[in-house]
């Protein structure tokens, strides 16, 4: 019962929202901003980005570990 009731109320509210909406934008709608006709254009100095890798790679789970106590 109730979401026959909550269906109806939403779909009036859309509905009317979607009226008001129409509405302000046929008869009260202000200008819009006006476009320049040419933006300026801000050229910012390049940047490089250099990475370096380590060269050694050190596997903790491995270290002083016996193999027959890992596969068990």
């Amino acid at each position: 019962m109730t979401d026959n009731i909550l269906s109806i109320a939403l779909v009036f509210s859309i509905l009317a929202g979607g009226t008001a909406a129409i509405g302000s934008e046929v008869f009260g709608s202000p200008g819009r901003a006006p476009v320049p006709a040419a933006a300026a254009t801000i050229t910012l100095p390049m940047i490089v980005v250099t990475g370096r890798r380590q060269t050694t790679t050190v596997v903790a789970a491995d270290r002083g570990v016996d193999v027959s106590q890992r596969l068990q």
